[in-house]
């Protein structure tokens, strides 16, 4: 849930730096919010819990779902910077042009998880829940795009009217980012134009590339699931059957020595009157260390 939230609000701040107004962010914001609530009214009905795969496809899909409410906001932006002064105008126009590549884009994403569902096994409880919910989740962010985006941006966004100060903080945020985005597309150029010139060595780095692909599948672990091995080891200390607690606690004491004369062991606790196989009578637990 914290990396849940975390993602949120990254995405938010990211969102706004490159729309660079309040309003535009707040658009793409909201339907991240719808999204995530009809996902998890969505995982209610197929039955599924709120878990470390469910939150886990909806960390990922953070990132996802708010793509579509962009595009129609940028869109929307463009329309005013050529021209418009109506917003309904404006938003019409440009649902025209982006509708069909928002639910082409969606649908392509939607098909990479939904086959997933249909695994059998182990692997199937695994990937069910979290192909589910990733497309739900984005299925749910198209419909936001084309439903509750356009109505928002018919209420929300109005055309600039050019006499924005730059000391005002949005002309900070804007001149800071823009200065930055220059110097970084600058580099850019020059990469591009050095791989250009020299193409030979994208050749060379594509084949070693393709080499190093292979050799690390064929050679790295596979797994269903990683390893989650904590470190913890559990003794079972049997005395001869008729022991008292006494005396089974002078052997915890030797035990105990023998821990604390080891230096690959950083925490312990003992108890006595429990074994892990024959059960619990009165339980007597030591101080843990």
């Amino acid at each position: 849930m914290e990396t849940l939230v975390i993602a949120i609000i990254l995405v938010i701040l990211v969102v706004y730096f490159f729309l660079q107004d309040f309003k535009s962010t707040l658009i793409p914001s909201i339907s991240i919010i719808v999204s995530l609530i009809g996902t998890f009214a969505c995982l209610v009905a197929a039955g599924f819990s709120i878990n470390i795969l469910t939150l886990f496809a909806l960390v990922l899909a953070i990132g996802t779902v708010v793509d579509d409410a962009i595009v129609v906001v940028e869109a929307v932006q463009e329309k005013f910077d050529s021209g418009y002064t109506s917003p309904y105008l404006a938003t019409k126009d440009a649902l025209g042009d982006v509708t069909m590549a928002v639910i082409s884009c969606t649908c392509v994403f939607m098909a990479v998880f939904i086959p997933v569902t249909f695994m059998g096994g182990t692997s199937g409880i695994f990937y069910t829940q979290f192909g589910i919910t990733m497309a739900t989740s984005v299925g749910l962010s198209m419909i936001c795009a084309l439903v509750l985006c356009p109505a928002l941006c018919v209420i929300m966004m109005r055309p600039s009217d050019g006499n924005k100060s730059p000391k005002s903080f949005n002309g900070r945020v804007r001149a800071a980012y823009n200065a930055s985005f220059n110097a970084t597309m600058n580099k850019y150029k020059k990469g591009v134009m050095f791989a250009i010139h020299h193409r030979w060595m994208v050749w060379a780095a594509l084949i070693v590339s393709v080499v190093l692909l292979v050799f690390f599948m064929k050679t790295t672990k596979t797994g269903l699931v990683p390893q989650e091995d904590q470190g913890t080891v559990m003794v079972n200390i049997s005395t001869s059957p008729g022991s008292t607690l006494t005396e089974t606690a002078k052997v915890m004491e030797k035990v105990k020595d023998i821990l604390k004369n080891t230096h690959e062991v950083e925490n312990y606790s003992a108890t006595s009157g429990y074994g892990l196989i024959s059960g619990s009578s009165d339980i007597w637990s030591d101080n843990p260390i």
